[in-house]
């Protein structure tokens, strides 16, 4: 019985020496995944270097250096310190998106779309030359 329980708390104290963030709010629904597992999150939450984080709801990650990372709905982050910076410049304005803001990509699918399907509908129409052969 001692041996579990010494297990367990190695177990529990090696999880947190992963943890590089924790999740400190949240509202709706944000998941988590790492490698092959996804799970959804709570507030307190350890999240490990290089989880995804995605939110359906909206987020606080705090990092253990301190930098403070907000998701809104759509939004994904990966829990990296140079993704946390990102979010925070983002926020005030003065930096890329790159810490999860979707609309750009989503933009570009769109544009990548539509030429594909301009490309396809001029591929249909019939070769008619200009002059005879």
């Amino acid at each position: 019985m001692k041996q579990l329980a010494l297990a367990l708390a190695l177990t529990a104290a090696t999880g947190a020496a992963f943890a590089q963030a924790n999740i400190t709010s949240m509202t709706g629904m944000v998941t988590m995944s790492t490698g092959n597992q996804m799970v959804s999150v709570t507030p307190g939450m350890a999240v490990p270097t290089g989880a995804n984080l995605v939110a359906t709801g909206s987020a606080t990650v705090t990092f253990a250096s301190g930098c403070v990372a907000v998701l809104t709905a759509g939004q994904s982050m990966p829990a990296t310190e140079a993704a946390c910076q990102a979010n925070v410049a983002a926020r005030a304005g003065q930096g890329s998106n790159f810490a999860g803001n979707s609309n750009l990509l989503i933009g570009a699918g769109v544009a990548g779309g539509l030429a594909v399907a301009y490309k396809v509908k001029e591929n249909r129409k019939p070769n008619n030359p200009i002059s005879p052969s």
